[in-house]
């Protein structure tokens, strides 16, 4: 009788009622190794393209729920009828770390000079061109950026 009470209360003391639940805000994910770069422009490799895809915003986003295309660093955009001319219209409240504003300039940068640059070994330039033909990216202003496709290509906003 004795043992049964002393269990009894020790089992009682072992409850969650009052352990305190703290919600964490950070993600922790494990890679096979360490990435390479964190230059998503010369990413080749699982461990980098992992890491990158996590710390780089692109002009489009996919909802991981519903799957759709939704804004990120553009806040929106059009397209014409021939399906090939695509116009992006930049988010104005997006600053770069060190306070400069994101603009149209660094759109064109990035594909013009960066990806599409011969000189700069990259896999993303097979990823961003349709049958080896890059897009013709140009600014029409400081929050506007204009991309023309060689043919009509569907996923093109998911990239």
């Amino acid at each position: 009788m004795k043992k049964s009470i002393i269990l009894l209360l020790f089992f009682t003391g072992c409850h969650t009622l009052y352990v305190k639940n703290s919600v964490k805000d950070t993600l922790v994910l494990s890679t096979s190794s360490d990435p390479k770069s964190f230059n998503p422009v010369i990413a080749k490799e699982t461990s980098t393209t992992n890491i990158t895809q996590f710390i780089f915003e692109g002009l489009t986003a996919i909802d991981g729920v519903t799957l759709e295309v939704k804004p990120a660093l553009a806040k929106r955009w059009e397209v014409d009828s021939t399906g090939k001319v695509w116009r992006f219209f930049l988010r104005d409240d997006v600053k770069w770390n060190d306070g400069q504003d994101f603009t149209a300039d660094d759109v064109v940068f990035t594909y013009n000079n960066l990806i599409y640059n011969p000189d700069i070994p990259t896999s993303s330039r097979d990823v961003l061109s349709i049958d080896g033909r890059p897009f013709k990216v140009r600014k029409i202003d400081r929050y506007t950026v204009e991309f023309i496709l060689p043919e009509k290509f569907a996923p093109f906003l998911q990239l």
